[in-house]
């Protein structure tokens, strides 16, 4: 349940097309592979200009604190449309529920001709970990990891399942490891 590296492609072009605070809520989600409610509930002191990050967190069981480099387009882009001068500080930068910003997702996939269940928030999430790993050994496991907010490494490596040779791999990560 996750993007091809197309659809990924197809998505962040149709990104474009949205409002600027629509926009700025799905590349969120693209580059960080965060989850929707931290999205919804994502602060202006989050955006960290200084070091190009943009810092996540949860209380969740899964979920840990994490800060997560991006584009520095996006940092640009959040600094100009979400300045902290011109607003509290202390709300999100967007008043919306979950399933408002599951509908927004959802709007964007459909710009971008992509249908099914992977058309999700989810989806992205997903599709950000698979495009990590697909790096990997540029991406180290921990990294992604620690970018995902995941507690436990056994969470980040079942990601491997997406991967189409998945099924010819016994369960042995020695075979994993050479193919790559």
């Amino acid at each position: 349940m996750f993007l091809t590296t197309q659809e990924r492609r197809q998505f962040r072009k149709a990104m474009d097309s949205l409002s600027v605070p629509q926009r700025l809520f799905c590349r969120l989600l693209y580059y960080t592979g965060c989850k929707v409610g931290e999205a919804t509930t994502f602060f202006p002191h989050q955006v960290r200009n200084g070091d190009g990050t943009i810092l996540l967190g949860n209380t969740g069981e899964k979920l840990s604190e994490r800060s997560i480099p991006v584009p520095p387009a996006l940092i640009m882009e959040f600094s100009i449309h979400f300045s902290t001068s011109k607003m509290m500080v202390n709300r999100p930068l967007w008043s919306m529920s979950r399933s408002k910003g599951w509908r927004i997702v959802n709007e964007a996939m459909n710009q971008a001709g992509i249908f099914g269940k992977h058309a999700t928030p989810t989806g992205l999430r997903h599709s950000f970990a698979i495009s990590c790993l697909e790096m990997w050994p540029k991406i180290s496991f921990s990294q992604i990891q620690g970018w995902l907010g995941h507690r436990s490494l056994d969470l980040t490596l079942s990601y491997f399942k997406a991967f189409a040779l998945a099924d010819e791999i016994d369960g042995n990560l020695e075979d994993l490891w050479s193919y790559f």
